[in-house]
């Protein structure tokens, strides 16, 4: 049988899957905002040389209320997770996200989490995230109102998981094009001297030296294995794009990708996986063998 994403989008979805996504895209967006980084930004005078689409005044008056806006991202995160008011609290969350990490882009050169949560909150604003698990679904029952979960068609489900993995595949498949771009760079990458940087510098505050106490190998005289990981991770990277083509693969595919960023948490690159882990949900809800039926508790499933 196909399980490319345009057949797929056809399948049933179970209403459970969207709801987890939500309660941990909520709860990582709240995390995430608990770090001090905004606290460093606000203390920054240089901005990078990055084109902000915010007028200079409102970049300006952003940055000077990182700390109201930080309260209110927060807040919003939770009552997302909550599954209360989703209508409109999904929607308030995106602003809010985006007002937030605006002018911390332009003055912050390292990874930020908005990649990967500015997106699905996007086209979460129009997905039934609240049927279950949710304040929303609470009220509902006790007021009786609204639909039940039998009479909504479980495809109503589906297309936000395939969504998110559309924006997982993009993610990586671009980090894979990216260290290619310029080709010089490429080179530097391929020959694994940004690996072997990254592993000779981070060691000591790493768990690798937290937990052998030594470096893996001779990080001087030994160069090759930073190749292989180079290869590896270029090679994990670009096989996402299996992930629109097939079901199959699912598991190894994102096996491969929970592998490379367990290696980089060991080699004290800690600021991907749990973004990566909350966009895994979604794509385990696209996967044949958790398509709803009957017997699992599930919604019944609507023919292709």
């Amino acid at each position: 049988m196909k399980s490319h994403i345009l057949e797929r989008l056809q399948w049933p979805a179970s209403p459970r899957w969207l709801a987890l996504f939500r309660i941990a895209l909520g709860l990582e967006i709240f995390w995430a905002a608990q770090r001090r980084l905004s606290t460093f930004v606000g203390g920054l005078d240089r901005p990078l040389n990055l084109e902000s689409y915010f007028p200079e005044w409102l970049d300006e008056l952003l940055l000077g209320q990182l700390g109201v806006l930080r309260f209110l991202l927060c807040a919003l995160a939770l009552v997302f997770a909550a599954g209360a008011g989703t209508r409109f609290v999904t929607p308030a969350l995106a602003i809010a996200h985006l007002l937030f990490y605006s002018p911390v882009y332009g003055r912050f050169d390292a990874p930020v989490p908005w990649l990967y949560e500015f997106a699905p909150l996007i086209f979460l604003c129009w997905a039934r995230t609240a049927d279950v698990w949710s304040v929303d679904a609470w009220i509902r029952q006790r007021r009786k109102s609204g639909k039940s979960i039998s009479e909504v068609d479980p495809r109503e489900y589906r297309w936000p998981l395939e969504a998110a993995t559309c924006w997982f595949v993009l993610i990586y498949l671009w980090a894979a094009v990216a260290k290619w771009v310029p080709l010089r760079d490429g080179i530097a990458w391929g020959d694994g001297g940004i690996i072997r940087y990254i592993m000779y510098v981070r060691f000591l505050d790493s768990p690798s030296s937290w937990v052998a106490e030594n470096p893996l190998f001779n990080y001087v005289d030994t160069t090759w294995p930073f190749a292989f990981f180079a290869l590896l991770a270029l090679v994990t990277e670009v096989s996402v794009i299996l992930l629109l083509v097939t079901t199959r693969v699912h598991l190894f595919v994102l096996g491969g990708i929970l592998g490379m960023h367990l290696f980089l948490v060991y080699i004290g690159v800690f600021g991907f996986i749990e973004h990566a882990l909350v966009l895994i949900i979604p794509i385990l809800g696209t996967c044949r063998m958790f398509r709803p039926n009957p017997s699992n508790g599930g919604p019944v499933s609507a023919s292709a």
